[in-house]
């Protein structure tokens, strides 16, 4: 039941959505962000363009892709921590 529970609470979360002002407003920020995206392994991107971009769930990107839910959250969790570090300077 519990897991059940957990399950329905992560499809429930949204995306939270960037305030205008705090996004990379600079041509150089956006070609920062992309190269930084660009070195991501191909599956941590494929995960994030999914869930990100796309609005898919951890489940449905890791249907797509043939691998784990587990294993999809644990390419998105990392992308993001990997996107956070390197874009830290644009905070």
């Amino acid at each position: 039941m519990a897991r059940r529970c957990l399950a329905h609470r992560r499809r429930q979360r949204t995306v939270p959505q960037v305030e205008p002002q705090a996004a990379p407003t600079t041509a150089l920020a956006r070609i920062d962000v992309a190269r930084t995206l660009a070195r991501l392994a191909p599956r941590q991107r494929a995960v994030i363009y999914m869930t990100l971009v796309e609005g898919r769930s951890a489940r449905e990107a890791a249907a797509i892709l043939g691998i784990l839910p587990a294993t999809a959250r644990v390419h998105r969790h990392r992308a993001l921590a990997r996107l956070r570090r390197e874009l830290e300077e644009w905070r």
